[in-house]
């Protein structure tokens, strides 16, 4: 082939390759590769988010520049926020923003964010999260105070509890927007005025906090009622059993025309008076038989409810002669003993003057046919014995001029009128270990010597047997020098003919207090005490039988251990044990038992209406029983102001009284 010839092939091949370079340059396919422009390259990237800044907003935020972070961004890139097209600034292959407007956070939530780069290639980017937050929380109401008020109350302030709360939170009760001061994120308060509570009825308390977030709280209901009513006195507040008191007047406050009566649980007409007065009408039913009766006033609802109670009292027939002198003891341990007396008739405790020496358990003795009553020793000021002895005249309800000595100091004493009418007083020599016992004669107005008991003993219990002679039991000893440290088994017997003690006995257990009482049998019931002279108190008792000269255990024992308590014969021949400490450092006991000789056994009864040891019991004469003063406890002991009566006939005790002082460690002694 001729040279021309291959010479013009070579330049039209090389012609035709430089064209196609051309088109591939033109295309964007040539050797440049994934460019970062538009321009340049054959295919565009997949963007990637890696993150937004800022990554969240408050509900309500204003308008502010979204960076969105990430690779292969490009100038063509587009952005949905939400779904929605944004007009996208491109930064860099890494870096793009967009706008966000107050809009798109205005509402709580969620938002995705995607970038979208254009073919060839190109594609969706993963979608990224834009939070927006609520930023006025939902408020929530737990309590209101007061939570209601009486129909009627005057403007107050409520105070709304609860979480939540905000300076902007609105308020609305009943319906009806309140103006809230804000208190803190868990108080507001809003003024109520008398108009919002007129009306009976529940009336809704809402907050509300605005958007964004925020909303309306739970309704809670503020009460406006009738009011609890409140009783502060019966008049008259108690009548003798069989007695007509046909009104009984009822004082106190919120009481309504509506308001209803109970008198021992019975529903009774209340007539209404006023707010402070109802009254109802009483059946001689409701007032023939002795006890306590609770007395309530209930009002309706809304609010409203049961009052307290207050109690209406029928007490026993007391006998118009029957009148009872309390002299001594003490108020508080801190005192000095008593020197007052007083005297209990007609219900009612007046004052009887001022013996001559204060006296801390004193013996009274009713002597000389009625006329006097003898009143010996005790412990003064310094809790030493006392050896003087005065009178109180019955006829002129005075304390005689004179003091009279006895032969010894006694305290812890016993003191015995004798079938003669002489007063033995038996009991150690003050605090010593000395033996001492002597007699009063009224006539003469002296004490002398009689013989000396087998053991020196105090806080021991004696009693004028059917056969003229005294019998003592029990009491504490003194044992390896210390003064009334442990109780005796150990019993004795006085006989006035000779004036001598001999031993008897023993009992079947040790007891210092016990009681001793003489039973229309002839025998003697011995019944608690301690194993120590302030504690230690126990639940047996027994017999003495004087005839066989021996004790004997009771199998039956009393409702719970006694010590400090009072036994009295009644006129069935049953014995009422009331009171006492039941359990050494522990208070004393409301609880009462009868002994029945019959059958040889204990069994409850009462109880009374206040808890009491070292108190006194007095027969009125009828089967009635006067019970004064005492105290609750052995430490920091308070002297009792009350007083109560037991009705043998029902079983029930009633307050009486009360006292003009209180006392403890007191002696009684009736006046007939």
């Amino acid at each position: 082939m001729p040279a021309v010839l291959r010479s013009h092939r070579l330049l039209r091949g090389l012609c035709g390759a430089v064209a196609i370079c051309l088109v591939l340059v033109a295309s964007g396919c040539g050797g440049s590769g994934y460019g970062g422009s538009s321009s340049g390259g054959s295919y565009n990237p997949t963007p990637a988010i890696s993150g937004l800044a800022p990554a969240s907003a408050s509900a309500g935020a204003a308008a502010q520049t979204l960076t969105i972070n990430g690779a292969g961004f490009m100038a063509a890139s587009t952005v949905t926020y939400n779904g929605a097209a944004r007009t996208a600034t491109y930064v860099s292959a890494s870096q793009l923003t967009v706008q966000l407007t107050a809009a798109d956070q205005m509402t709580a939530g969620s938002y995705a964010v995607v970038v979208t780069n254009p073919a060839p290639g190109g594609g969706t980017s993963n979608s990224v999260t834009f939070t927006v937050t609520a930023s006025n929380p939902m408020p929530a109401v737990t309590s209101l105070s007061p939570p209601s008020a009486t129909a009627g109350a005057a403007g107050q302030t409520l105070t709304i509890n609860g979480s939540g709360f905000m300076a902007t939170s609105t308020v609305t009760y009943n319906g009806v927007p309140h103006t809230a001061a804000f208190v803190s994120a868990t108080q507001l308060t809003i003024q109520l005025t008398a108009a919002d509570q007129a009306m009976l009825g529940s009336y809704a308390v809402i907050v509300t906090n605005p958007p964004p977030g925020g909303g309306a709280s739970a309704s809670v209901s503020f009460t406006v009622g009738n009011p609890v009513p409140v009783i502060s006195g019966l008049m008259p507040a108690s009548v003798t059993a069989g007695t007509a008191t046909p009104t009984l007047t009822i004082s106190g406050s919120g009481f309504l025309s509506s308001s209803s009566v109970t008198y021992n649980s019975v529903p009774h007409t209340a007539t209404f008076v006023s707010a402070s007065q109802l009254t109802i009408s009483l059946t001689s039913a409701d007032q023939a038989t002795v006890g306590s009766y609770p007395v309530v006033v209930t009002n309706p609802s809304p609010g409203g409810g049961a009052s307290n109670t207050a109690t209406f009292t029928v007490a026993p027939v007391v006998p118009a002669t029957a009148a009872v002198l309390v002299v001594g003891g003490q108020t508080t341990a801190s005192m000095a003993p008593l020197t007052s007396g007083e005297i209990f008739a007609s219900s009612a405790f007046t004052s009887a003057g001022n013996m001559s020496a204060a006296r801390y358990q004193p013996t009274a003795s009713l002597i000389s046919a009625g006329a006097t009553i003898l009143i010996t020793g005790g412990a003064n000021a310094s809790g030493s014995a006392i050896n003087t002895a005065e009178t109180f005249q019955v006829a002129s309800k005075a304390f005689g001029a004179a003091t009279v000595s006895m032969l010894c100091a006694h305290k812890g004493h016993t003191a015995s009128v004798l079938q003669n009418g002489k007063v033995l007083i038996a009991g150690r020599t003050g605090v010593t270990i000395s033996p001492c016992a002597e007699l009063y004669d009224p006539v003469a107005g002296t004490f002398t010597r009689t013989g000396n008991m087998t053991t020196p003993v105090s806080d021991h219990a004696a009693v004028l047997l059917a056969n003229g002679k005294v019998l003592i039991v029990g009491g504490s000893v003194d044992r390896s020098g210390c003064i009334s440290c442990a109780a005796t088994s150990g019993a004795e017997l006085y006989d006035p003919g000779t004036g001598t003690f001999s031993a008897t006995g023993p009992m079947n257990a040790a007891r210092s207090s016990p009681t001793a009482t003489l039973l229309p049998s002839g025998k003697v019931l011995v019944a608690g005490g301690g194993v120590t002279p302030s504690g230690g108190p126990v639940r047996t008792a027994e017999l003495y039988d004087p005839v066989a000269d021996t004790f004997t255990s009771i199998a039956s024992t009393l409702s719970v251990e006694r010590q400090f308590h009072t036994a009295t014969l009644l006129p069935n021949g049953k014995v009422l044990l009331a009171g006492g400490l039941t359990t050494a450092g522990s208070v004393a006991t409301a609880t009462a038992d009868l002994y029945d000789p019959a059958t040889n056994t204990f069994h409850a009864t009462g109880p009374m209406a206040s808890t009491r040891m070292h108190h006194t019991a007095t027969s009125l004469g009828n089967g009635v029983i006067l019970i004064v003063g005492g105290t609750m406890q052995p430490t920091s002991p308070l002297g009792e102001t009350s007083a109560e009566l037991y009705d043998s006939t029902s079983g029930v005790f009633t307050l009486t009284g009360p006292l003009v002082t209180g006392r403890y460690g007191a002696a009684a002694s009736p006046l007939q």
